[in-house]
């Protein structure tokens, strides 16, 4: 095939490129929102996935690249559309990962695995990344454009440093064919090993973390389910005001549990009402912590003032429709 014909070809392949690259994505995009529940997908993939099509220039000097060898560059070269996906954590690479090995609608192989390099080359520090392949086992039907079996999509998955390593490091250092100041390659060497550490350490603290929240994090599942329950609807999944809240009083977070608030809810039966009709004016009647708070001041009505975090007219309401005295309690 001569140059302009495999041009031609590659132009002419672009709508089906795309249009697999956009199926991969929101089929991975789905997976990975399943996994994850109710966090935002935003917050754990740290850069929109956008597949991306090879640019033809970029494409036509892969294919024709002396040492390469393709013969058929238009089946051999696997990377024509890709999507990245970034994640804080290298922990969290492994949700995509399962999420990319579950799929049924394609087939997949592993092309590049950084632990497995790692394991290989201990003592070796370079470009790490987890690359895919996935292709197309039969004719695929996105929107108007049919993409032929066997077509391929590069997925790569990365932590946010090892993107913004790959950013400067990758296309510069290892694939420019010009010569590259050795200083140069060695600085780049050094900050390879600091993004390997710097993930461990961020791996460490996230677990650390999780460990000191995990009774918060216990309560606040725990409020998702009994409120869903008691409205008929789902309340906020906002775990930051769970953590504001009820951070003051963890040493009486024991204390609610789903027999606890089962009596609770049973005794104070018009608690749904009130929560009704004050949560289109108020966040915290559309969280269900206000479901803790409610039995916090029920059973700790002394206590619960001298830690409470926000405006204590919140509390003022609370204390009246339990029917308990705010005096000497709230001022």
């Amino acid at each position: 095939m001569t140059e302009p014909e495999l041009r031609q070809a590659f132009e002419d392949e672009k709508p089906s490129l795309h249009a697999w690259g956009t199926a991969v994505r929101e089929g991975l995009v789905s997976a990975i929102q399943q996994v994850i529940g109710g966090r935002k997908l935003a917050e754990f993939l740290k850069i929109p996935p956008e597949p991306r099509v090879k640019d033809t220039e970029s494409f036509l000097a892969k294919a024709l690249r002396r040492g390469k060898n393709y013969q058929r560059p238009l089946e051999q070269i696997t990377d024509k559309v890709g999507v990245r996906f970034v994640v804080l954590l290298r922990s969290e690479l492994k949700i995509i990962e399962k999420a990319i090995e579950d799929c049924a609608s394609w087939d997949w192989q592993k092309d590049k695995d950084f632990e497995a390099e790692r394991a290989e080359r201990p003592h070796h520090f370079d470009y790490q990344s987890v690359h895919y392949v996935v292709r197309t086992k039969g004719p695929v039907a996105c929107g108007s454009v049919t993409v032929p079996p066997g077509t391929s999509c590069e997925v790569q998955v990365r932590t946010l440093l090892q993107h913004a390593y790959a950013e400067l490091a990758h296309d510069r250092i290892y694939k420019p064919t010009g010569t590259i100041d050795k200083e140069a390659v060695r600085q780049v060497a050094k900050s390879a090993a600091l993004v390997e550490t710097t993930d461990e350490i961020f791996v460490a603290v996230n677990e650390r973390l999780q460990a000191a929240n995990a009774e918060i994090q216990r309560v606040h599942d725990l409020l998702a389910s009994v409120y869903s329950a008691l409205l008929g609807e789902p309340g906020s999944t906002d775990f930051r005001l769970s953590n504001a809240l009820l951070d003051p009083y963890r040493g009486q977070l024991l204390l609610i549990t789903q027999g606890s608030l089962d009596a609770f809810l049973t005794e104070y039966d018009f608690l749904a009402d009130k929560i009704k009709e004050r949560a289109p004016l108020s966040a915290l009647y559309r969280h269900p912590v206000v479901i803790a708070v409610y039995f916090l001041v029920q059973a700790e009505p002394d206590l619960v003032p001298k830690y409470w975090p926000f405006d204590m007219k919140h509390l003022e309401m609370i204390y009246a429709d339990l029917g308990l005295s705010t005096e000497d309690r709230l001022w």
